[in-house]
């Protein structure tokens, strides 16, 4: 019994070990690119898919299109995944988030009350905004 117990605890902690996983193509393939640490990360190619694990439903993690602030952002809150950065609307430019992230910031407090710039998942909602009142669906939940 002391074994099960064992396991079930390595289990659950296996289950909390932040990772997140930039993939190259969208559906989880091409070249990948992991990140399992707090902090800020430049991408190391054009991210079309995403998922997002050990991450507690009340963080926040900030994908940026470039490094300058002015530009847009993706907020994600808990765990999620994303096969298709295609289908996933940001407010500017050519409207989706295929190749457009060229950093990752792990934990941050949240996104800002001005939304123009920034596409927001929350944690076990299948509606998301984009820009300032701008709704989408994901189709699924985000969790």
């Amino acid at each position: 019994q002391t074994t099960n117990i064992m396991s079930e605890q390595q289990t659950a902690t296996q289950q909390q070990q932040l990772k997140i996983t930039l993939y190259e193509n969208v559906n989880y393939g091409g070249s990948v690119q992991v990140i399992d640490k707090e902090g800020v990360y430049a991408t190391t190619f054009g991210v079309s898919s995403i998922v997002i694990e050990g991450v507690p439903p009340t963080k926040w993690i900030k994908f940026d299109e470039s490094h300058q602030d002015k530009d847009d952002r993706l907020y994600t809150q808990g765990n999620g995944r994303l096969p298709n950065l295609v289908a996933l609307k940001r407010p500017h430019g050519n409207n989706h988030w295929n190749d457009r992230i060229s950093r990752v910031h792990v934990f941050v407090g949240g996104p800002p009350t001005d939304l123009e710039n920034c596409t927001v998942l929350r944690h076990g909602q299948s509606g998301y905004t984009v820009g300032d009142g701008q709704n989408a669906d994901l189709g699924y939940p985000w969790q």
